[in-house]
């Protein structure tokens, strides 16, 4: 696909996928191929250059979770929404299309937000900087939409509820929550992933209390803290050639935000290139993914 990964021009080369989900013997024991799902490509033409949604020079997240929505959400902005809060800032891409897109509502960013990451905004996009865990600065019922992005991925199992409680707070009655977020483990990697930056991927998150996300752990957290017509969907998002554009956009990705655990191995970062090249190619090999979950909910 002509997609470069490095300085030094190595082109990821296109290896074929092993079909089926079938356990590959020469993996650990623990590591047991799962079936992806990819429902949501809906026989799209993953491999056409033209498609609109991966604009040149686009944030690779953001235009991958665009992609596998088909748009920057799946509930319906309506005119009677005047006030819509996104959680988990990041690049702000999001937030300024929305804005753009719907231009009658008001559009609040709140997060950890760095003054010199601000870029020029929307009229109808305010940013609030600060942190989650010491209560969101907002009324009870403040906003008719809350959208949350990879944000419960990365918060400790035990503070995982008084985010939730906060969110749900200054949600008005009626109002609509969407939850999108990725789980950290990579599905169907292989040994040389798993037996390097696998491991001390999960020996970070064993040290800071993360867990695996899974649907039936959310959907439950959701309905006990009263949230009605909660609908979660599985989206797997492949990772490597083999998925098309958004798998080499989902790989580049993965080898972006890699590089700043190459202290942790010990590597320089030539070497921590070729290890990440290398881990892709084996993602190919036993077409790996992530698993994204889309929580879709109602505050009663």
């Amino acid at each position: 696909m002509g997609i470069t990964y490095s300085a030094n021009g190595r082109r990821l080369p296109a290896l074929k996928g092993r079909k089926g989900s079938k356990k590959d013997h020469n993996l650990p024991d623990e590591l047991v191929f799962e079936e992806a799902n990819f429902a949501w490509q809906h026989g799209r033409r993953v491999l056409d250059e033209t498609d609109s949604l991966f604009e040149q020079g686009s944030e690779e997240t953001h235009q991958v979770f665009k992609y596998i929505l088909g748009g920057n959400t799946r509930t319906p902005i309506t005119p009677e929404m005047q006030g819509c809060l996104h959680l988990g800032t990041g690049h702000f891409i999001w937030l300024i299309e929305m804005a753009n897109e719907h231009q009658g509502v008001r559009f609040e960013g709140f997060g950890m937000i760095n003054p010199s990451d601000l870029t020029e905004l929307p009229p109808n996009v305010n940013l609030t900087s600060g942190d989650l865990l010491k209560k969101l600065p907002y009324p009870n019922a403040s906003f008719d939409y809350v959208n949350v992005r990879c944000l419960l991925t990365l918060l400790p199992s035990k503070q995982i509820p008084f985010a939730l409680s906060e969110i749900i707070r200054i949600c008005k009655t009626n109002a609509r929550i969407e939850f999108l977020e990725v789980d950290i483990f990579i599905k169907n990697a292989g040994p040389y992933y798993e037996n390097c930056l696998g491991n001390i991927w999960r020996q970070i998150c064993k040290e800071k209390d993360y867990n695996p996300i899974n649907s039936a752990h959310l959907t439950n957290l959701l309905l006990k803290r009263g949230l009605v017509e909660v609908n979660c969907s599985r989206l797997s998002i492949p990772l490597g050639e083999y998925g098309g554009k958004v798998g080499v956009m989902n790989a580049k990705q993965f080898i972006d935000s890699s590089n700043a655990i190459a202290a942790n191995l010990k590597m320089t970062h030539d070497e921590m290139q070729e290890y990440l090249l290398r881990c892709v190619d084996e993602f190919n090999r036993h077409q790996s993914y992530h698993n994204a979950y889309l929580i879709c909910a109602r505050k009663g």
